[in-house]
């Protein structure tokens, strides 16, 4: 059955690189922020306690592969996730402590090696190996712990006790669940502001971080400006880079060309994410002792607040 793990696993990391570019590094700003509110966008975010919001996470991978005499290999990844955020304390300096639950997965892989599908609103098949990996992470619930400007200072999985928990395999739990992963995955949906947490109309910043991903450790440098904000409706862009850092096990790897590019939709009288498209091109090539590759990955995120 480890088969079937390393496409769900890749999948769940590139979405998890491609997403965390829309993690704002903040700014140092000693300023006095309710002064400047008249003519700055509040892009805080605004959890109040007991509210419950879901989303739909959509996830597309086109990548082909040249491996010297065997050619060139294709494969596509389409991933949909359905996400309920539940507010448990919302506190008066900001703070927050939430659940995000995983409440649905949909999964469609294919290559010229193998063809995965997975729906979880399809009744239970014994015989699907894929179901028997993916579906008890059906439910899983995440509590994360914020800062006053919404991003996540802490990850604790929650676990089913007994054979549910167990019938996953760490490795593969651990792309749902790993700190990192969970704050490139969500990080975007719970903040999105400057270090402020208001901005002009036509104000930039950048973030610069690293996350670990299948090639290894990935540097990544985005800027994110604020284009527009009416009806509270606050759309930002967002164009960055991604490069390596280094390459696992002594492997050498050269990111020819790493571009993010995409557009946010905060609402800034929900204080929360609306929706966000964002699209990522990588070349790569890959020596490994006296093995080289070369791969070219397409990937398009798109998230939206139901």
């Amino acid at each position: 059955m480890t088969r079937f793990i390393k496409p769900v696993a890749s999948a769940i990391l590139s979405l998890a690189i491609v997403a965390g570019a829309a993690m704002p590094a903040f700014a140092q700003d000693g300023g006095n922020t309710s002064a400047r509110a008249n003519d700055r966008v509040d892009l805080r975010p605004k959890f109040r306690t007991g509210d419950q919001t879901r989303f739909t996470m959509d996830l597309n991978i086109t990548s082909t592969q040249q491996a010297g005499e065997a050619g060139a290999v294709a494969q596509t990844v389409k991933q949909t996730l359905g996400l309920a955020l539940k507010v448990k304390e919302a506190k008066a300096d900001g703070t927050a402590k939430l659940e995000m639950v995983y409440e649905s997965i949909k999964l469609e892989a294919t290559s010229p090696l193998m063809t995965m599908t997975f729906d979880s609103s399809q009744p239970k098949d014994k015989d699907d190996p894929t179901g028997q990996l993916l579906r008890p992470l059906v439910g899983l619930t995440l509590a994360l712990e914020t800062d006053e400007r919404g991003s996540i200072t802490k990850v604790t999985p929650q676990v089913p006790a007994g054979p549910a928990g167990a019938a996953v395999p760490t490795n593969l739990l651990e792309q749902f669940t790993a700190a990192d992963v969970v704050k490139g995955l969500f990080g975007p949906i719970l903040s999105i502001s400057a270090g402020s947490g208001f901005a002009k109309v036509g104000e930039s910043w950048v973030n610069e971080s690293t996350m670990q991903g299948s090639l290894g450790n990935m540097s990544l440098k985005n800027t994110y400006t604020l284009r527009s904000h009416e009806g509270g409706n606050a759309i930002l862009d967002i164009n960055g880079t991604v490069d390596l850092a280094s390459a696992p096990n002594g492997g050498l790897a050269d990111i020819k060309d790493g571009s993010i590019k995409g557009t946010a939709n905060w609402d800034t009288k929900a204080g929360m994410l609306k929706s966000m498209e964002m699209t990522q091109r990588m070349q790569v090539a890959t020596r490994v002792g006296d093995q080289s590759t070369s791969s070219t990955q397409d990937m398009t995120v798109r998230v939206q607040r139901k």
